[in-house]
């Protein structure tokens, strides 16, 4: 599976030329990563929806698919903050 999704993204890399630019706000990378990584503090810092901490693992799992989903379909280049 890994070989497989590597293969996606260097074709997708491969194929696509990046000249169109996004902020931020508007990367499903971004949110993917800011959704998992919150999910991740809130289960560190206690603050679980049931006692075992499953609902923030699947939220943070969730993040991640959706920060791998982003990047792999990604077609427009992120602007810079500076």
């Amino acid at each position: 599976m890994f070989k497989t999704l590597w293969q996606l993204f260097k074709l997708q890399r491969e194929v696509r030329e990046m000249t169109d630019v996004k902020t931020l706000l508007q990367s499903k990378t971004i949110w993917g990563i800011v959704i998992a990584i919150l999910a991740m503090l809130a289960k560190n810092a206690g603050y679980t929806i049931d006692e075992a901490g499953t609902v923030n693992t699947i939220v943070e799992i969730i993040g991640l698919i959706l920060g791998l989903y982003g990047r792999i379909t990604a077609t427009k280049q992120l602007k810079s903050v500076v």
